[in-house]
């Protein structure tokens, strides 16, 4: 399932965090309903009306998605190469590795960078479909689902495999921090990465259907990659399922 964000009034807060340093990475599926700037979800200082956080959103100007940091409230933009698609399903990831190299990708690739040295201090909630600071701002039109952060920096065919359509907590499962599938079947949300950590809904956006994603666990061997590639092509997003 999924959550359905039609104003400002309608957003997720949680109470505390578990990540507040690079590396860290930030996925969520989103269903747009038109091309405007739209907050999707990050972690933020939400003590002070000053941006400092690392966050996810949309931009209106090229309907592109940006992996943003923000310290002070200057900010660092990684934009991804291309639009994303308005009323279907399409996915996000932000890579913040460190202080200086930041990574977005849309969709698995379209992939966008920046390198400009930014580090966000007192951080101290997670923050969906609104702007994490004292006072929230911004909001998500449209569906959100299966937002998760982890403390590693994934890489592209993570993202892609994830976009294919592989659960997020599945992917580096030790790294899983927070992890929101929002179901809509209650408030607050549940969290499988850190269950004391529940997301607390205001506005009681309406559930909806599910981003396209499996519900099973892919298997491979220790040693296996996640995506088998050859000659640089990914031949398969979820690599000798059924191995045991």
């Amino acid at each position: 399932m999924s959550r359905t964000f039609t104003n400002a009034g309608l957003f997720g807060l949680t109470t505390t965090t578990g990540i507040t340093a690079v590396p860290l990475s930030i996925f969520c599926r989103f269903l747009p309903t038109n091309a405007g700037a739209s907050q999707l979800c990050g972690i933020w200082n939400g003590a002070s009306d000053t941006f400092d956080a690392f966050y996810l959103e949309t931009t209106a100007s090229s309907a592109s998605v940006r992996a943003v940091t923000a310290a002070g409230s200057l900010f660092s933009l990684a934009t991804s190469s291309a639009g994303f698609s308005i009323n279907v399903w399409n996915t996000s990831l932000a890579v913040f590795t460190s202080a200086t190299s930041r990574d977005v990708y849309l969709n698995g690739t379209n992939k966008g960078s920046d390198t400009i040295s930014r580090t966000p201090s007192s951080l101290s909630r997670i923050a969906v479909a609104i702007t994490g600071k004292l006072t929230g701002s911004g909001a998500m039109i449209g569906d959100l689902a299966d937002i998760t952060f982890w403390n590693a920096a994934l890489t592209e065919e993570e993202g892609l495999a994830m976009h294919l359509g592989v659960n997020p907590r599945h992917v580096r499962p030790s790294n899983v921090i927070d992890d929101f599938p929002l179901w809509g079947l209650s408030s607050p949300e549940p969290n499988f990465g850190t269950p004391a950590r529940t997301l607390a809904l205001t506005g009681s956006p309406a559930k909806n259907n599910h981003g396209p994603a499996t519900l099973w666990t892919p298997k491979w061997a220790a040693a296996a990659p996640l995506i088998e590639a050859a000659g640089g092509a990914v031949t398969s997003p979820y690599y000798a399922y059924a191995q045991q």
